[in-house]
């Protein structure tokens, strides 16, 4: 039956092919990127390749009358892990390891899971893996399972069915239907939320991470699994496209829920410590917006941000706040962390190419705010620009 040959075919695409291109040849794909914590604070570690990629194969063949099955249609989609306190690997702290399944709309696991990180390691904490090419297997399901590598085994390796008695434990076990993965679209799913036995918990218990003011209920409700679908429409002429994701599972959810980043085009970076300082406080910062936990904002077309002083190839940074009904109202504090607008002459080394020190005209960029409030390294508040439609010059 056509039917069944064509599932038969998306099965082994999405469980089975990846990693080969068009000669069959192993191919690691591109390189996964550590966002680590961005110009703010020093930097971090690099996550080393990425998962690899889904493309190239082609499903083929004919079904049982002759007639060829094709392709199935794909999607793209990546995953950025925003779950603090995890132990990771000793190459990668805070790292998860990721499992992929197919599951019937009843939920029966179909076929053998993929260890999706086997060979390259796990995504680090922060990190932001490439986009990565699946078939629809529309009616299916697909599940996602993230796991502390300690609890993977040794060697590691996963479960056949995550929901299993006995199974691993997992940091996260996410549906993915469909309708939130439309074919031919990008999709990015951030990991987020607090896993339990981390940061000092123990006996199964969530972090104790919060406290006065009112808190998120995100502080008792776990791990979650955010996707979105990235708009890939091109900002006008002069313009540049932003939106923020906040991950952060203590942000204060009174009176008004969320971080609020704040541009302002006077403020200059002092020195290399990630400590800026407003050259004129007289002026008035601009809102980039404000976001609760757990979500990510749409795209807002705004002027491209470079640097306010091009013969310095500076000018200009931005920060976050709590917002507490004041927006960017209140002058910049000196000496408080900013992520400095920088030319690319003065850009620093930073872990990947898709971190960007200016939003330019034609970009679409996401500012991924995640860590804890007041919980210090490894977990401290970071964000960093990313643009999504970045692409390496030839």
């Amino acid at each position: 039956m056509r039917t069944n040959r064509y599932l038969a075919c998306v099965l082994v695409l999405a469980m089975g092919a990846w990693g080969c291109d068009n000669n069959d040849d192993p191919d690691a794909g591109p390189s996964g990127t550590d966002a680590g914590p961005g110009p703010t604070d020093g930097g971090g570690t690099d996550a080393g390749p990425g998962m690899t990629d889904g493309g190239g194969t082609d499903a083929g063949g004919t079904d049982a009358g002759g007639t060829d099955a094709g392709m199935p249609a794909n999607f793209e989609i990546r995953l950025v892990n925003n779950m603090p306190g995890l132990t990771g690997s000793t190459a990668v702290p805070g790292g998860t390891h990721v499992c992929i399944y197919i599951a019937s709309p009843a939920g029966m696991i179909v076929g053998m899971p993929r260890f999706a990180t086997e060979t390259v390691g796990p995504i680090p904490f922060r990190g932001v893996s490439p986009y990565l090419a699946f078939p629809s297997v529309d009616p299916f399901n697909y599940i996602v399972a993230l796991y502390d590598p300690p609890n993977m085994g040794d060697p590691a390796a996963c479960p056949a069915d995550p929901n299993a008695a006995g199974a691993a434990t997992a940091a996260l076990i996410a549906t993915v239907e469909p309708s939130a993965t439309p074919v031919d679209s990008r999709v990015t799913a951030i990991a987020t939320g607090l896993v339990p036995d981390t940061i000092g918990a123990t006996g199964g218990a969530l972090p104790s991470v919060c406290g006065p003011p009112t808190f998120n209920g995100a502080c008792t409700d776990g791990t979650q699994l955010v996707t979105v679908v990235d708009d890939q429409a091109v900002p006008a002429s002069g313009m540049t496209h932003v939106r923020i994701s906040n991950q952060i599972a203590n942000t204060p959810g009174a009176p008004s829920p969320g971080f609020t980043v704040c541009y302002d085009p006077s403020v200059v970076p002092m020195g290399t410590s990630g400590a800026c300082m407003d050259t004129n406080p007289t002026d008035t910062p601009e809102s980039l917006g404000t976001q609760g936990f757990g979500t990510v904002g749409a795209y807002t077309e705004r002027a491209a941000i470079v640097p306010t002083i091009p013969t310095m190839a500076v000018g200009g940074g931005i920060y976050i706040r709590v917002e507490d009904g004041m927006g960017c109202t209140p002058a910049f504090t000196a000496g408080d962390p900013c992520f400095p607008i920088l030319a690319d002459a003065a850009r620093p080394t930073l872990p990947a190419d898709e971190i960007r020190t200016r939003l330019d005209d034609g970009t679409n960029n996401t500012i991924f705010i995640s860590g804890l409030i007041a919980q210090g390294a490894p977990n401290d508040i970071s964000f960093f620009v990313w643009q999504d439609n970045y692409v390496a010059a030839p």
